[in-house]
């Protein structure tokens, strides 16, 4: 299977090459989608990408393509090395139900051990409540929370628009 030995290779690659480096992977990124999602997965995974673009390993291999790469992973990550599911608007309530549901199965299976939540946000968006609930609701299955590529932008690059920005950085904080 070519996800096995992609992952292989990698996962081979880095721990030859900068052992004891890697502490986590991200092993899949962006699989879950309300917008696109699979109706029969409880996980509403992403069968679209980009702009109308079919999902490769949708395509190829189906929903199971989530569960098939954290199994590689485990198998030949090396012990201790933890795994991550990853994604964006994480805290849009129903994308974060959907992302709970595919975690919660995947930790039931022994094969999670994070959830990385990206943060492109803005000083007025999202809430830190609507960030806390995402936090929260995630924090019941018991896996490590990444905040991942934390951005929070500006809309006009001005010294009040700054002082906003350092204030909502402070609230993520």
């Amino acid at each position: 299977l070519r996800l096995e030995s992609y992952i292989t290779q990698v996962v081979t690659y880095f721990e030859e090459k900068y052992p004891g480096v890697v502490y986590c992977w991200d092993v899949v990124n962006e699989a879950v989608d309300p917008g696109s999602a699979d109706p029969n997965t409880n996980f509403g995974c992403r069968t679209m990408h980009g702009e109308g673009e079919a999902n490769p390993w949708y395509i190829t291999i189906g929903p199971e393509y989530v569960e098939m790469a954290f199994t590689y992973a485990r198998k030949y990550a090396a012990e201790g090395v933890k795994l991550f599911y990853n994604d964006f608007n994480t805290y849009q309530s129903d994308k974060c139900q959907y992302i709970y549901n595919l975690c919660k199965d995947l930790k039931d299976k022994g094969l999670i051990d994070g959830i990385g939540m990206q943060g492109y946000w803005g000083i007025d968006y999202p809430s830190t409540s609507t960030i806390g609930s995402a936090l929260f609701k995630f924090s019941e299955l018991d896996l490590e929370i990444h905040i991942t590529e934390l951005s929070i932008g500006v809309d006009e690059e001005t010294p009040e628009q700054f002082e906003e920005q350092a204030k909502a950085y402070g609230n993520v904080f």
